[in-house]
């Protein structure tokens, strides 16, 4: 015996409705109302609620350096969700969680950290606040097990660390091997009876633009 597979109540819509019906659309409508055993939903799904919403993977974010605009995107078909003003974002950072954003603006030295979370249909896309950080911040780095960002300062030679839940920066990063900083890959941390060496430490990697280094 099956079961009937009920959708996501949480889903908002994420774009204007359809301007047509695709094959495709009609087809899951149909095989819906006749409500298979483990397969459709009883009340069946109306199309423009299909065609509508995320249907498979994440939002696509997107910096527009050009315009000085974070948009969101459906990433099933590319089109723009909504946009958010910002200084001059450049870098891009989300929480594991997928519910908060932290964008590196390069010309205003600060780092925006901005609501992900589509569920939240009255907070998604806007700023929570806006984080002061050193010269020509460039990539940002966020930690899986949501603790710390890492932004590059390209033009300072440094990097920034900020605490994932409040932005807050609690240490910045000055040392001869930081030159140019150009981007980074952060771990998970590697607790006692995890993978790896069980060290209680995460690692994060970052690549130089000069001094042909790599640390």
């Amino acid at each position: 015996t099956g079961q009937s597979v009920v959708p996501n109540p949480a889903y908002v819509q994420t774009g204007p409705p359809p301007k047509t019906s695709t094959g495709a659309g009609r087809q899951l409508a149909s095989l819906n109302l006749q409500n298979f055993p483990g397969f459709a939903h009883p009340r069946g799904l109306a199309l423009p609620y299909y065609q509508s919403r995320q249907q498979i993977g994440n939002f696509l974010f997107v910096a527009d350096q050009t315009n000085n605009k974070l948009h969101a995107l459906n990433s099933n078909t590319m089109e723009t969700i909504t946009s958010l003003k910002l200084p001059d974002p450049r870098g891009l950072g989300l929480t594991a969680d997928l519910t908060t954003l932290f964008v590196s603006n390069e010309g205003d030295s600060s780092v925006s950290m901005v609501h992900a979370h589509p569920r939240h249909a009255s907070t998604f896309m806007t700023e929570i606040k806006r984080i002061k950080v050193a010269t020509g911040p460039r990539a940002v780095g966020c930690d899986p097990d949501g603790e710390d960002v890492f932004v590059l300062n390209y033009a300072a030679n440094s990097i920034s660390i900020l605490n994932q839940t409040t932005g807050n920066v609690r240490k910045t990063l000055i040392s001869n091997g930081i030159d140019r900083p150009y981007d980074m890959a952060v771990g998970m941390r590697e607790y006692v009876g995890g993978p790896a060496y069980q060290s209680g430490t995460f690692h994060g990697y970052v690549a130089n633009f000069g001094g042909e280094r790599f640390g």
